[in-house]
């Protein structure tokens, strides 16, 4: 679609008064992670930092440092100017589709943050996800094995993915935010050298909240970590499908913890 006269002047005039998005040396941080992996209370974290701007999927393709620059003009854009001045621009990345050049991960500016989240939470969890809602499968087991094909497709890929971040990668146990807050926001602002600590308050955003772009879940709005837990007690999964998860989970971890910077 061809933009319009009025919508191209509104953004040349948006750069215009923002000159530091060309022409700043950014640091870029990818969260690469799958689906319910308590990414989105990760994002806000970091994006709650005065050193970071970003906190929802941005749902674009990384080819070259082109698109790195287009990540910066849309967060300033998203952001109506502020944070304009921060280090970092962030994204999360949670799908296949969206395509990262291997060779973007091993360059200096690029952080890549690897979370993974246990099998079985992750599996009852994206159950009770409308994005795999019952009526859009033919049959319970057919939703199963969707499921399945997403968890285990994308742990595959970040294993994949690991092997060219180099001393740029980070793997955190997504239960560490939760269980080990203190050490976790430590190390994680040590890796990123950041220049104050990380707190486990964070900030309500525009986009806090909203489908699409991350946790559309109650706990996102409280703007804190919250222990509790929630096991979905309700939901059971099958073996055929929790045993393989278990499988892909253990693989996809061990080489993490073997080829990135972890606690």
């Amino acid at each position: 679609m061809v933009p319009s006269l009025e919508n191209l002047s509104r953004k040349v005039w948006f750069m215009v008064r923002h000159p530091a998005i060309l022409f700043q040396n950014k640091k870029f941080i990818f969260i690469i992670s799958h689906m319910r992996s308590r990414s989105s209370l990760l994002s806000h974290i970091l994006g709650s930092h005065p050193e970071i701007a970003g906190y929802i999927e941005m749902h674009q393709d990384y080819r070259d440092w082109n698109d790195l620059k287009q990540l910066r003009r849309k967060l300033v854009y998203l952001n109506h100017g502020k944070q304009r001045h921060s280090t970092f621009a962030l994204d999360k990345i949670l799908h296949n589709h969206h395509f990262i050049n291997k060779s973007l991960l091993s360059e200096e500016r690029v952080n890549v943050i690897f979370l993974l989240r246990s099998p079985t939470e992750t599996l009852k969890s994206l159950a009770r996800m409308s994005l795999f809602d019952q009526k859009k499968f033919r049959s319970k087991k057919v939703k199963e094995e969707t499921i399945l094909a997403y968890y285990s497709g994308r742990l595959n890929l970040m294993t994949e993915y690991s092997n060219h971040t180099g001393h740029n990668g980070f793997y955190l146990d997504s239960t560490k935010i939760i269980d080990d807050t203190d050490e976790a926001l430590h190390t994680l602002a040590t890796f990123l050298a950041l220049d104050r600590p990380l707190s486990p308050r964070y900030t309500i955003f525009e986009y806090t909240g909203i489908p699409g772009l991350g946790d559309p879940s109650k706990k996102i709005m409280s703007g804190k970590i919250i222990k509790e837990k929630h096991g979905h007690d309700e939901i059971s999964i099958p073996d055929f499908i929790k045993i393989p998860a278990i499988a892909a989970y253990k693989k996809c971890r061990q080489h993490l913890m073997e080829h990135c910077i972890t606690l």
